[in-house]
């Protein structure tokens, strides 16, 4: 059996890999385009709510995460999943993710956030086929859809700032 390394030459292997990702500033704006997008649709997602369409609210602000989620795999420069639930994903980017400020633990609230918001998305979209019941979420739930979309907001800002520090410095 091989010797693992010691943990401080694996991190340092990792940033030397972390240091040669870097996207164009052409591809940051172009990113970006979809964390503005993002945040337009959990501002709808706010209004839904006040307009008692908790449903809908649930909906879009299930959008809005799984845009930003998705948005923070493109600035670190990663392919992202092509469906709705990136959990499985963000697993394998766990290591980039503490690079740019991202704990362990606020990474597996992402996913946790991300497969309740997925499960969440088809019960906003049509309810409980089964039983014919739909308007099952309300305000509570909605208010906590919008919390979560924030949050990912706020990670995925924390992201683009990281990377937008890189791209400067390396002009």
């Amino acid at each position: 059996m091989g010797q693992q390394k010691p943990q401080r030459q694996q991190r340092r292997e990792h940033r030397t890999i972390m240091d040669s990702i870097l996207i164009s500033q052409q591809q940051f704006w172009e990113i970006d385009k979809n964390y503005s997008k993002a945040c337009g649709i959990m501002e709808e997602a706010r209004t839904l709510a006040d307009k008692y369409a908790y449903d809908l609210c649930v909906r879009r602000a299930q959008e809005a995460f799984e845009l930003l989620s998705k948005t923070v795999f493109s600035f670190m420069g990663c392919e992202y999943p092509r469906e709705h639930d990136v959990s499985r994903a963000l697993y394998q980017i766990i290591g980039l993710l503490q690079e740019y400020g991202i704990t362990t633990q606020r990474a597996a609230q992402m996913v946790l956030r991300g497969k309740t918001l997925a499960v969440w998305r088809d019960l906003a979209f049509y309810g409980d086929e089964r039983l014919n019941v739909t308007g099952l979420f309300g305000e509570d739930e909605a208010r906590l859809a919008l919390r979560w979309a924030a949050e990912m907001s706020t990670d995925c800002y924390l992201v683009k700032t990281k990377i937008l520090d890189r791209i400067i410095k390396a002009q």
